[in-house]
């Protein structure tokens, strides 16, 4: 699908947030035993972004940029695409493990996965796509393999038992305004006659469809 692309602007800081959101249900015994229960294997991510000044008229437009997408999206109703600076390349990634039969694999990326606590997502917002490998091996398309704009790699001959699939590219977030509730709020504030801020601009969004 084809979606608006979240415009870069000068003038961001340094302190905007990225948190995990999961959902779970947590009942607690009168012995004060807890059962919970997850609802989501991958959770929503929320940004929170801070500009400490957008420039408004000619030749920059930053504010009018700003402004103007919001209300484009008609606040948390669209979506659209969010490329983090911090985290949206992948180099190598681990994807998928041969198994001989299986051809269909999802992309995905591990936060971490260098780390003893990897966790997995799928990638389902593909950016571009720089190399598929099968053990180090550098596949082509479409002899190889075809891969559809969701990340939905299928190879043409089942990768081998214990082959090791890796990709490198780049992903979007798919994401809408507000918080969980759909909440949210436009507010710019106009710090100069020509320099406007906004403080916590929010979004929710995922490397998968979610929003």
């Amino acid at each position: 699908m084809s979606l608006p692309i979240f415009p870069r602007l000068p003038g961001i800081s340094y302190e905007s947030t990225k948190v995990p959101l999961f959902s779970t249900a947590i009942q607690t015994a009168a012995s004060g035993r807890e059962s919970r229960g997850a609802f989501r294997l991958y959770p929503k991510w929320k940004f929170t972004l801070n500009y400490k000044w957008l420039r408004a008229g000619d030749p920059y437009s930053e504010y009018e940029t700003a402004q103007a997408f919001y209300l484009s999206t008609l606040g948390s109703y669209g979506s659209f695409w969010y490329l983090d600076p911090t985290d949206s390349v992948c180099t190598d990634m681990p994807f998928g493990v041969g198994d001989g039969v299986k051809t269909v694999f999802q992309l995905t990326r591990s936060f971490g996965f260098d780390t003893p606590f990897p966790f997995i997502e799928p990638v389902q917002n593909l950016k571009t796509l720089s190399a598929i490998k099968n053990n180090d091996v550098v596949k082509t398309a479409p002899g190889d393999y075809t891969i559809l704009s969701t990340g939905l790699v299928t190879f043409a001959a089942p990768p081998a038992n214990g082959a090791v699939l890796t990709w490198t590219g780049e992903f979007y977030y798919r994401c809408r305004f507000g918080d969980e509730t759909g909440s949210d709020t436009g507010e710019f504030t106009r710090a100069h006659p020509d320099y406007w801020t906004r403080e916590g601009l929010l979004f929710v969004g995922a490397p998968g469809n979610k929003v």
